[in-house]
């Protein structure tokens, strides 16, 4: 009975995190879902660290382990200039290539920026196709 209770728990808590809701803006197609959707997006390039540290006490050690930059999107605008305000507040993922590498590694920590780039938004990731202002 243990074990069913505890499988039950870890099944309806994944169930609860996983990103597979799909938002009322998005694509209604799955093409458009899996390869991405091609933004405009501000935010601030924030390390995910040294945030948790400070406004929560979380044992963050950026300073040796280095940080993990996410983008928190303050505006977000299609190719058409749809803006999509569901993104507001959003924290992105960046994945690592050569367009992200100073977003990644820091050089505009706390900065707001603006990027072109591809989202994958089940996966909270963004695909940093140009840094268009720093």
């Amino acid at each position: 009975m243990i074990r069913l209770a505890s499988f039950l728990f870890l099944a309806l808590t994944l169930f609860a995190i996983h990103p597979s809701e799909a938002l009322a803006d998005e694509p209604a197609n799955a093409a458009a879902q899996s390869t991405g959707v091609t933004m405009t997006i501000e935010g601030v390039n924030y390390c995910m660290g040294c945030t948790l540290k400070s406004e929560k006490g979380a044992a963050a050690q950026c300073s040796i382990y280095g940080h993990r930059h996410g983008l928190k999107v303050t505006k977000a605008t299609k190719a058409d200039g749809t803006e999509v305000e569901s993104m507001v507040g959003k924290t992105l993922h960046y994945l690592d290539n050569d367009a992200s590498k100073g977003l990644v590694g820091g050089e505009h920590h706390g900065e707001t920026v603006t990027i072109n780039a591809t989202v994958f938004r089940k996966a909270n990731t963004v695909q940093v196709n140009e840094l268009v202002t720093p």
